[in-house]
This record gives structure tokens, C-alpha cells and sequence, in this order.
């Protein structure tokens, strides 16, 4: 079924496939799909999930930089993928006009992922790499919301280097060191 999904994202592009499409490309009933999910953009997130789980990696060696290179450089290379950065950027789209796809995409993909960043940067606080007083939720989104813009704008691409650059300045911040 999965499959089926990520073929025709594969085939036909970022749009989100039918019901229709989607059962006729597994070989099922659209009846059988509707009873495992309730719309297409589900299907296309349970996707979606499958490949992103499959490389989630928030490394834990006890040093922070070269943990978020790490997890960063997953990131980007899984999103640089035309597959899933498509998918993920058609949820998004599709999100932005549609209640329940935001609150699934949301709670599904992205809550779940800020969770464990924030337990990666909370481990740090612990061990004295970051200043007690970090804001972890802005400390994310600064990790992290470079990538998202580079997916959905395309401005730049995505890299092994810009996602090193990336934890750089945020660990470092963007002033001359003394």
C-alpha cells in the first residue's frame, strides 16, 4: 500500500494522489483503503513516515555539535530526496487550507521530531554544553527551519555543508569570537 503511494509520488509528482489513484496503483478497493485511512493526505503522511522513521537518527556520543551534524546532515539529505522532500512539501501546501491535514502533519511528523530534538539539546543543558537559561523550543526552530526554507523555496540547496554551517552559527552564534 505504501508503496503504492510513494510510486505515484514518484511518477506523478508532489500532488497528493486519489483515493482512487492510490487504491488502483496497490490493487486494492477503495473501499479497503478508506478502512485503514480516513483521507489521502493519511495515506500519503503514513508514507511519508515509513521513510522518515527509517533514518531517524538523533545520535547520543555526549558531544552536541557533532551530534546535531549528525541528525542535521540526515535531515537534509533525506528531505534533498525528490521523493519525500516533494511529499513533504505537498503536506505542507495542502496544510495550509485544510485543518485536519495541519493538525495531522503536525502531530504525526512534526511534533514528534521537535520532541526528541529538545531531548537531544536537553541532554546538553545537562552536560554543561548549552547555557541553562536556552530556550529549547527557539533553539530548534533555529536548527532546523533553515532546512524547511531551503525545501520549500529552493533558493539554495541542501548539503552535508549548509547543515554543518547551520549548527555552527547556532552554537556559536553569528558574533566574532574573541
Amino acid at each position: 500500500m505504501l508503496t503504492a503511494v510513494q510510486a505515484l509520488l514518484h511518477d506523478e509528482g508532489p500532488a497528493l494522489p486519489t483515493m482512487e489513484a492510490i487504491a488502483r496503483r496497490a490493487g486494492i478497493s477503495k473501499r479497503t483503503l478508506y478502512r485503514w485511512w480516513p483521507s489521502r493526505a493519511d495515506v500519503v503522511l503514513e508514507s511519508l513516515l515509513e521513510q522518515v522513521d527509517a533514518h531517524g537518527v538523533y545520535p547520543d556520543s555526549g558531544d552536541l555539535a557533532t551530534d546535531l551534524k549528525t541528525q542535521l546532515r540526515s535531515v537534509t539529505a533525506l528531505v534533498a530526496d525528490t521523493v519525500v522532500g516533494d511529499t513533504i512539501r505537498t503536506l505542507i501546501a495542502d496544510a495550509q487550507g485544510d485543518p485536519a491535514v495541519a493538525r495531522s502533519f503536525r502531530d504525526r511528523y512534526l511534533l514528534p521530531r521537535r520532541a526528541a530534538a529538545r531531548a537531544m539539546l536537553g541532554r546538553a543543558v545537562k552536560r554543561g554544553e548549552l547555557d541553562k537559561a536556552v530556550d529549547l523550543e527557539v533553539a530548534v526552530d533555529m536548527l532546523y527551519a533553515p532546512t524547511y526554507l531551503r525545501l520549500l523555496t529552493g533558493h539554495a540547496p541542501l548539503s552535508d555543508d549548509f547543515a554543518d554551517h547551520v549548527v555552527d552559527a547556532c552554537l556559536h552564534g553569528l558574533r566574532p569570537q574573541n
